[in-house]
């Protein structure tokens, strides 16, 4: 199942690659024409030296990163988890910084890593965003304080409170059950 998925995906993509190589230029305007494409030598060089720089820093970061899991006691379901993630950026950043010299650099390549890079930290900072709202909006409002008992019949607690903290509220639960009892 696996060799026919990637045989499917390089299919795609050889097909896509030659029919955008034929009629690149009718169907996507915007791409110059292929008599019009040069790529120098020295950007040729500039692609492989940033493409072999990035490997070299993956195989140096993965080295130290997983001796000092390994040596801190941890699983190696941890290495391969933190590599792959680790992997991933290195990989992104390095295509992007590839297209950059083939377009030309400039801003192209810090505005492309400063968009998705706003997303990415967008995204991995929306739930303690979040939290810190509902502080903010537990400290404005005080619909109670330290010492209160609460009820919360969502989940069919009763707790005295005994910190309300910028990530989480801690209860001294007195009443009720939670789902993992």
């Amino acid at each position: 199942m696996r060799r026919l998925k990637l045989f499917g995906l390089i299919t795609a993509l050889s097909l896509i690659l030659i029919l955008a190589f034929i009629y690149g230029r009718t169907i996507l305007t915007f791409l110059p024409p292929i008599s019009e494409l040069k790529v120098e030598a020295i950007t040729l060089v500039q692609a492989i030296l940033v493409g072999a720089g990035f490997y070299l820093a993956y195989v140096i970061i993965s080295y130290m990163l997983s001796s000092a899991i390994a040596r801190a006691g941890g699983k190696p379901g941890d290495v391969k988890m933190l590599m792959n993630f680790i992997r991933s950026i290195i990989i992104f950043i390095g295509i992007l910084l590839v297209v950059s010299i083939f377009t030309g650099g400039g801003l192209t390549f810090a505005t492309a890593l400063g968009a998705f890079g706003g997303m990415f930290l967008g995204w991995s900072l929306q739930q303690p965003v979040t939290g810190l709202a509902a502080w903010f909006l537990v400290n404005i409002r005080r619909p109670f304080k330290v010492g209160d008992r609460i009820f919360l019949p969502a989940w069919g607690l009763i707790g005295d409170v005994l910190d309300v903290g910028m990530m989480y509220i801690t209860l001294n639960q007195v009443g009720g059950t939670i789902g993992s009892e």
